[in-house]
């Protein structure tokens, strides 16, 4: 994509004439998009300002969904709060300064968005009364330079500059979500693995912390150990600290050699692996490994003795063992997860965790009082099928632990009430 000629700014300030007398209703702003929602007898537009440094454009359309990631950025703030509302009278190209557009906005008060289409000079400067703010910091200006007429010879419609952005878009999202290693790269990194693992091993068969600790206590002296084994005493300790740690340090590495060669045998089989498929085989494999960022967003639950469940891929639940674990998993909780408990019955806690956004439904509700009614019939034998308990669970941000008390209760309000059948 390439930034609009001064024909072109001209040609598409008459094709987007019809927004002359329309309300401004929504602005969407990203990091370098500036999107402004129009209405007009019953008809809603979108006027898209891109300022990409070595291509500022702009166009007008009437697609309803644009593929812009909303970001919260001051330009977008100021002109929610003080253009919103307000009907565009006036779009208007500065004959001086060339690629300079002028937005003249009115509504009980006049304000103005002076775009700059200058590429490495692009910018969006927006004005009512004294208040003023910019996209970017503004640079001094200069007079046009050029002749307009020179650049007719390759003039775009606003269509094809809309379908020029759309690619650009769909370019850069491919590049986000493309592996960012090569098979090859892949291949030096795992061979580098390999080459670690080999020369530690290798040194691991010299055994040289078992020869140290041996000379240590056949010298029963520092100073006797051989330049070429200096790395491996501390002289700064004493001598009986030194032949301990020799042999805790044999002791440890013929310990680990099991395990270190079951991991050679697992890398050299991955680079035969990586070695046989092709290049397009292997950036398939990367993008279906990549995590999904709708994926549950819970808190790392770690050294708790506790019984879980995935629901959903944003859906998960926690059961606790002890009033200890309980109230560990309460602390570990946010305030839009969920807490479970059996009414009146001394028992386990559970929590289920959800993306902030997550709707949690009647059934996952009674899925996750199940889940936990099972848990507590594995712990508690008089629990028989067919028993009715009643549940309460209610959002975390309700839930408070009392202060002092070991046996992990809580208090609550806003529940709600369960009636579940094992």
């Amino acid at each position: 994509m390439k930034a609009l000629n001064l024909s072109e700014i001209d040609n598409f300030l008459k094709e987007a004439s019809p927004l002359i007398g329309a309300q401004l209703q929504d602005v969407i702003v990203s990091k370098e998009d500036v999107a402004l929602q129009f209405y007009k007898e019953g008809y809603k537009y979108w006027l898209v300002f891109v300022m990409s440094k070595t291509a500022p454009v702009f166009f007008f359309t009437e697609q309803s969904k644009l593929p812009i990631k909303k970001q919260t950025v001051p330009l977008g703030l100021f002109l929610k709060a003080n253009l919103q509302g307000m009907t565009l009278s006036e779009m208007k190209r500065s004959q001086e300064m060339g690629r300079l557009v002028n937005f003249k906005f009115d509504g009980g008060k006049e304000a103005h968005i002076e775009v700059r289409l200058f590429p490495h000079g692009q910018n969006m400067i927006v004005r009512e009364g004294k208040k003023s703010i910019s996209l970017y910091k503004p640079q001094e200006l200069s007079r046009l330079q050029g002749n307009k007429e020179t650049e007719k010879n390759s003039l775009r419609t606003m269509g094809e500059v809309y379908n020029e952005w759309l690619a650009q878009r769909k370019i850069l999202q491919e590049r986000k979500h493309s592996p960012k290693t090569s098979r090859s790269d892949k291949i030096k990194k795992v061979q580098r693995a390999i080459d670690k693992i080999q020369v530690s091993l290798e040194n691991e068969k010299q055994q040289h912390w078992e020869y140290v600790g041996k000379l240590l206590v056949q010298t029963q002296s520092l100073d006797q150990i051989p330049s070429e084994y200096s790395r491996y005493i501390d002289r700064e300790k004493p001598l009986a600290w030194n032949i301990q740690n020799s042999f805790d340090k044999h002791k440890k590495e013929a310990g680990k050699r099991p395990q270190t060669l079951r991991r050679l045998e697992e890398l050299k089989k991955q680079k035969l692996e990586l070695e046989k498929i092709s290049d397009e085989d292997f950036a398939y494999q990367v993008s279906s490994n990549q995590p999904n960022k709708k994926n549950i967003k819970a808190p790392l639950i770690t050294g708790l003795k506790s019984r879980k469940k995935e629901l959903s891929s944003e859906l998960v639940v926690y059961v606790g063992k002890s009033a200890k674990d309980n109230l560990a998993l309460l602390r570990k909780a946010r305030a839009w997860d969920f807490w479970f408990h059996i009414k009146d019955f001394p028992g386990a806690h559970a929590i289920l965790f959800r993306n902030k956004k997550t709707e949690v439904s009647e059934k996952i509700l009674y899925d996750v009082a199940h889940f936990l009614l099972e848990v507590e019939a594995e712990r508690d034998s008089s629990i028989q099928k067919g028993d009715r308990f009643e549940f309460i669970c209610s959002e975390v941000r309700h839930v408070s632990p009392i202060k002092g008390d070991r046996l992990g209760r809580v208090t609550y309000k806003n529940e709600k009430t369960l009636a579940v059948k094992f």
